[in-house]
């Protein structure tokens, strides 16, 4: 790779924080062009982490001293500490890994607020690219948050209650007295004054009732309570200090590599990454013990989210369920039905179902359980019919199969090795041949040259390559369908473990290359291809595989959360987030080990894991500028972000046209619940609109 300058590798990182954009209406925005005023980049994000972090300690300062006795002042001392360990480190991450300049003289520059004016501001910092800005922006939430509350308790709160004597010395002084005056003065016995404290029945019965009201009445009372919100706040807090502290190992393994030109976030694999007599107590631990639910500050977290996280462990658990009730041999045959009938007795039990798939993916995850569990959501009869109900009527929506030699064998799959192959047009295939359009062409689709163009949308699916969610794809490519007049083409390509590297890659390439010689009846006048996660591995390899073999390129790339590089190296984001919903660190290997194998060899795992086809991240450059125009979208909090933001980094210092969209507060996954998070779907929206430019860029 040819040498750039630092300051311009730098500023190629970081992509646009971009909201969803209608088709036709929005051209998807390009990296480094001047940002909006909602928009953040990494240095200002940084420096309102610092600011957040200072102006909490300011706050802390003026009110410890009025508050430094009882439960409230003790939570203050506690919180204080944590504070203050954030705030050096911080002035470390910023010294060690944004200024990077040994010859600075920082004697007098000890303090956070003393460093934050040397941040360069005319450049990006890889770093801050990846995990760790979504990281940065939950630290910058949750001491917002704290101070908020720290506010609000020095106006309404009133130490008085905490710091007033209690009564229970005079409650005791005076029973003792009543006692001594029974027994020496009226010379009663002892039995008859512990007779006289003996209550009736109907006494113990109204005094446990009052005992309980009260226990209740104090819960109450306790869950508004200043002092629980303290604790709270203090918790999350310290939740980010611990994750700050534990990403330390992947800064400091992956600074060599940031140094280079490149400065990409994944370090080059080593065979540590795999081998677990290698690895350090502290990253055994990390990936045995599960994180704790409260990782981040979930407080502003869209409710339609929890509730697919919700939703996914109580699939997941089960179906873990119901393969230990019927056993291996039957959980094929029985295990929809049992699994279906769980589903009601873990949603009302969701934490409980929560702890059990945590512990059954940390434990011993199953290619089976797990394309059962999510089976039920986007597999199912059930499933597949409230899709179709929902998404618009289109003229051709039916499923044909390819045989292995290219040609197309008919809706019947007659050999086993027939390629799946879905296709979704809005307008008959006559239609489309003759370059017409039933009624007026809409003038959205008239921009992209329809109805004489002939588009075609090459759409391959994720699932970890041994599932799928085909529900939410029919419903999504028959609106797009629609939106696009396009014709849609699904690759339903062989699930792993059953069909490995490379036997999926090259279904695909077979399905391409009857698509471009002409088998839907018409040779495409542009291409378009679209992957998201596994689908997106496979769409970058497949675009490879077309350079290698000489093969008509696509007009442009959509990948979507996609793994680029198929190790187990770390990253910012791959360490933070291995707790995702969708793709929890034990599926990401899972998935690995299914579709290639050979990953699992410790001996050959730095040889063969380099093939450009398995990891089209670390194809070689000669390869990779020949990419035609590349979209990359992930969200911030998926573990596969780093994925996108090296592969577009490569992409861009080869001079190779495309975007990086990174989406604030979005899992891995976000394509499938759409319709209970508005920024899912307007995520999809955009990808719309992408596709939409690849298409009009094509008449050009």
């Amino acid at each position: 790779m040819a040498a750039m300058s630092k300051s311009l590798s730098t500023v190629l990182l970081l992509g646009q924080i971009a909201p969803g954009s209608d088709v036709g209406h929005r051209h998807e925005p390009v990296l480094g062009s001047p940002t909006s005023k909602d928009r953040k980049d990494d240095v200002s994000l940084l420096i309102a982490t610092s600011t957040a972090v200072l102006s909490t300690i300011q706050v802390l300062r003026r009110i410890i001293r009025e508050n430094a006795y009882g439960r409230v002042g003790r939570e203050l001392q506690h919180l204080s500490l944590t504070v203050a360990s954030f705030e050096r480190v911080l002035y470390s991450f910023i010294k060690e890994e944004v200024i990077c300049d040994p010859r600075m003289d920082y004697r007098d520059k000890q303090a956070l607020k003393d460093i934050i004016p040397l941040i360069p501001m005319e450049k990006r910092h890889a770093i801050l690219a990846g995990g760790v800005a979504s990281l940065l922006r939950h630290v910058t939430v949750s001491m917002e948050d704290t101070k908020d509350v720290l506010q609000k308790l020095s106006q309404n709160y009133d130490p008085f209650w905490e710091n007033r004597w209690s009564a229970t010395p005079f409650v005791i002084t005076a029973a003792l007295f009543y006692i001594s005056r029974r027994r020496f003065v009226l010379r009663h016995s002892f039995r008859s004054i512990l007779l006289a404290f003996l209550p009736s029945l109907r006494n113990v019965e109204a005094g446990v009732l009052a005992l309980v009201c009260y226990d209740y009445a104090w819960r109450l009372l306790y869950r508004f309570s200043k002092l629980r919100q303290l604790k709270v706040h203090h918790s999350r807090v310290l939740m980010t200090l611990r994750l700050f502290l534990l990403c330390q190992h992947v800064l400091d393994r992956t600074r060599l590599n940031r140094s280079k030109s490149q400065r990409l976030l994944i370090d080059a694999p080593i065979e540590a990454d795999i081998n677990d007599h290698l690895k350090s107590a502290s990253v055994l631990l990390i990936e045995r013990v599960p994180l704790p639910s409260e990782i981040y500050d979930r407080s502003h977290e869209h409710v339609g989210l929890t509730a697919f996280k919700a939703g996914t462990s109580v699939l997941l658990a089960s179906a873990a369920t119901a393969r230990w009730l019927v056993g291996d041999r039957l959980f094929p045959y029985l295990g929809p039905y049992l699994s279906a009938a769980l589903v009601p007795y873990y949603g009302v039990r969701f934490k409980k179902a929560c702890r059990y798939a945590t512990r059954l993916l940390m434990d011993n995850p199953d290619v089976d359980t797990i394309r059962m569990g999510w089976s039920l959501f986007g597999e199912s009869y059930v499933a597949r019919k409230l899709a179709l109900l929902q998404a618009p009527k289109i003229a051709v929506r039916h499923q044909i199969f390819v045989n292995a030699h290219g040609v197309a064998a008919g809706r019947d799959r007659r050999d086993p090795s027939d390629i799946g192959v879905r296709v979704f047009s809005a307008r008959s295939m006559e239609h489309v041949k003759q370059g017409t359009w039933p009624g007026e062409c809409p003038a959205t689709l008239q921009q992209i040259g329809l109805p004489h163009a002939r588009p075609v949308l090459i759409y391959i699916h994720g699932g970890g390559f041994f599932g799928r969610f085909i529900a939410k794809d029919l419903f999504n490519l028959s609106e797009w369908a629609v939106a696009l007049g396009a014709v849609i083409v699904y690759i339903d390509y062989g699930l792993a473990p059953e069909m490995q590297y490379p036997h999926s890659l090259n279904q695909c390439f077979t399905v391409y290359k009857w698509v471009v010689d002409g088998g839907l009846g018409f040779v495409p006048s542009s291409v378009a291809f679209f992957g998201e996660s596994a689908g997106g591995n496979l769409a970058a390899a497949l675009t490879v595989k077309c350079i290698l073999e000489s093969i008509r390129l696509p007009n442009g790339l959509m990948l979507v959360y996609p793994a680029l590089n198929m190790n187990m190296s770390p990253s910012p984001s791959r360490f933070l987030h291995q707790s995702d919903p969708i793709l929890p660190r034990a599926i990401l290997e899972l998935a690995l080990n299914s579709y290639n194998p050979a990953h699992g060899d410790s001996a050959q795992y730095k040889f063969n894991i380099h093939d450009p086809m398995v990891s089209p991240g670390l194809a070689d450059d000669g390869i990779l500028s020949q990419f035609p125009h590349t979209t990359l979208m992930a969200g911030d909090l998926d573990p596969l972000l780093d994925d996108s933001i090296d592969f577009h980094t490569r992409l861009t210092n080869l001079h190779v046209p495309g975007a990086l969209k990174v989406l604030p507060d979005l899992t891995h996954g976000f394509l499938i619940y759409g319709d209970l998070v508005p920024a899912a779907q307007a995520a999809i929206d955009d990808m719309r609109a992408t596709i939409y430019a690849i298409f009009k860029r094509s008449l050009v």
